[in-house]
């Protein structure tokens, strides 16, 4: 009896041991865990990357597979926005679970963190801790970055794509993994920039006839169908040829129509699609009728939009304060609510699960970059790691900027660090218009 008690106990611990080692391999660093469609934890990202209107790269937050691209790769809390190399001459960028991607002004591609499915293109699936080059190419001209997978849009219009593909969302036929870029089709009519979407195992994308098309995984309808099929090449979403900026994050799905109005589709548990209800829809549904809606952006299980009278609305899940509304609660929030009173929001930065950023236009006293929600890794960018309910500003400059990796940085702060700049479409393109009518900074 002893004997056989004994062996229950070693084969108790020996499941608690493998429990608990698979909870420190696959989710203790990440922000907000949940399972996804296919029974495997995602994890929204806990990082964050800002490109400044000097062309310099910062990033903040968790850094557990380098993907703050610093040289290292630390459980630690990075709550500082810091200097990424010393170069100033960086332009689009995004960031997935634990990876990110940028291209600099030269068209060229660069790739840093984890690497598991090969999402950073490099030909393997080892670890980078700084900013490795994709290849010799040098005609990117927008990235785009899932959980792990990445998509990128050439200045010829191609389409390419790369990392994880067990639901088909690198649209290549197929779902085996590639960890190279791959072309996606032979079509060179992909619009690129706020037209082009990366979710959690999906993926969207603008032709630059106005149609959209969607791949990857469907269990919530996140790919706007009329079903919950998966597909594993661009399909078409419905008829309509008007379809301007687009954002999703994990399961759900934001557009904004050329006309102003918005649409949503895919999950929706926490109200995120702000239809007033919590149900999921698979195909595009309208959000009241309003037609003065600007941008839009979609986070794990919340969703932003700014009006083109510059207000700020928010809807969806605010357990971490996400939403900005003053408040934290588990309560869905199923319609768009006003954030306070200002009319000066701009545009907003590239993040994703519990937390948002949004930015004012630049030269706004003291920064134009103000957060909120979970923090617990410094992904505010706030000096710490307190969650917050109401836009907070982070005030850069001087001190204030984290040197490069801690020590001290060959080029000194300046009045550009001070300010976020919109992380536009067709970047790299001299003289390029970003899609609302602002001239970019070349």
């Amino acid at each position: 009896m002893n004997k056989h008690i004994g062996r229950m106990a070693a084969a108790l611990a020996a499941a608690m041991f493998f429990a608990l080692s698979s909870v420190a391999c696959n989710g203790e660093w990440g922000e907000d865990w949940r399972s996804d469609e296919d029974g495997v934890n995602y994890v929204s990202s806990e990082h964050t990357l800002a490109h400044t209107t000097n062309d310099r790269l910062y990033a903040w937050g968790g850094n557990y597979y380098g993907q703050l691209g610093l040289g290292t790769s630390d459980g630690n809390a990075h709550p500082t926005p810091t200097y990424v190399g010393t170069g100033s001459d960086w332009g689009y960028m995004d960031k997935g679970a634990h990876h990110s991607l940028a291209f600099k002004r030269d068209g060229s591609l660069w790739a840093w963190g984890g690497n598991h499915y090969g999402q950073l293109g490099l030909g393997d699936t080892g670890q980078r801790n700084t900013p490795t080059r994709v290849g010799a190419d040098k005609d990117w001209k927008t990235v785009k970055v899932g959980a792990h997978h990445s998509l990128a849009v050439k200045k010829d219009g191609s389409l390419w794509a790369w990392g994880r593909n067990d639901h088909g969302q690198l649209g290549l036929g197929d779902t085996g993994q590639r960890n190279t870029p791959v072309r996606v089709g032979a079509d060179n009519d992909w619009r690129g920039g706020d037209y082009l979407l990366a979710g959690a195992h999906h993926s969207l994308a603008v032709k630059t006839d106005g149609s959209l098309w969607a791949w990857g995984a469907n269990d919530y309808g996140q790919l706007g169908l009329g079903d919950t099929n998966g597909r594993n090449t661009p399909t078409r979403v419905g008829e309509d040829n008007n379809w301007s900026e687009s954002w999703t994050d994990g399961s759900h799905t934001l557009a904004v129509k050329t006309d102003g109005s918005i649409w949503a589709w895919g999950r929706n548990d926490y109200g995120q699609l702000g239809l007033g209800d919590t149900g999921q829809r698979n195909t595009p549904t309208r959000v009241g009728e309003a037609n003065d809606w600007d941008s839009v952006f979609a986070g794990a299980y919340h969703s932003l939009a700014i009006k083109k009278d510059k207000s700020l609305w928010a809807w969806g899940r605010n357990e971490h304060g996400q939403l900005g509304l003053g408040s934290s609660d588990g309560d869905p929030h199923p319609t768009p609510a006003r954030v306070g009173a200002d009319n000066d929001w701009s545009f907003f930065l590239r993040t994703s699960g519990s937390y948002s950023m949004v930015c004012k236009p630049p030269a706004f006293p003291g920064g134009n970059g103000f957060a909120w929600g979970r923090n617990n890794f410094g992904q505010l960018g706030l000096g710490d790691t307190n969650d917050r309910n109401v836009p907070t500003q982070q005030v850069r400059g001087g001190s204030q900027a984290a040197p490069r990796g801690g020590v001290e940085d060959a080029a000194p702060v300046g009045a550009g660090d001070l300010d976020w700049s919109r992380e536009a479409a067709d970047y790299a393109r001299p003289g390029h218009q970003d899609g609302h009518g602002s001239p970019r900074r070349h």
